[in-house]
């Protein structure tokens, strides 16, 4: 098997396939962020306290998976791209809202524990609050995508672009 992958027809990507991708991205990124903040807050006066990565993470992972599609396949059309970036996102919020409840039911974070149980209000609150993030987390996809996308086709060009000069 060639090393450059450019040089293979290209072939159809299964989701299953862009899903792990995407999932190594978003568990590494989160991994160094994590290790960032914990470092910081070893050495620093000040622990981090921004929520900003909860979006550069899945952007960036995003961004990740368009490059190793694109290389793969190609510029996928806009329906499969929409397709796999909500497959994305339903996945982030699952495994999200997952830790989040694992952590509220153990009582590990007292702000978190709810020692009564949930009650309907807070399945109502997490519900929508878990939809809003749902559509926040699909664009933030399609856009790390796009970007993702556009920096492969600039690579492209300036790969052609350098072949078609001719020799000094």
């Amino acid at each position: 098997m060639p090393a450059d992958f450019s040089a293979l027809p290209p072939r159809r990507v299964s989701a299953p396939v862009l899903l792990l991708v995407y999932l190594a991205w978003y568990m590494f990124g989160a991994v160094l962020v994590a290790a960032i903040y914990m470092v910081a807050d070893q050495f620093l006066t000040s622990s981090p306290q921004s929520s900003a990565m909860g979006v550069v993470i899945p952007m960036v992972a995003g961004m990740s998976v368009a490059g190793y599609w694109a290389k793969r396949e190609g510029r996928p059309g806009g329906g499969r791209q929409w397709r796999i970036a909500l497959l994305f996102a339903l996945v982030t919020v699952v495994l999200n809202g997952a830790l989040i409840w694992l952590i509220a039911s153990s009582g590990v974070v007292p702000e978190l524990s709810f020692p009564n149980g949930f009650t309907r209000d807070d399945l109502t609150f997490g519900s929508i609050l878990g939809a809003a993030l749902l559509v926040i987390l699909l664009l933030v996809i399609r856009f790390g995508f796009w970007m993702g996308f556009r920096g492969w086709e600039k690579q492209q060009a300036r790969l052609a672009a350098a072949k078609n000069r001719p020799p000094r």
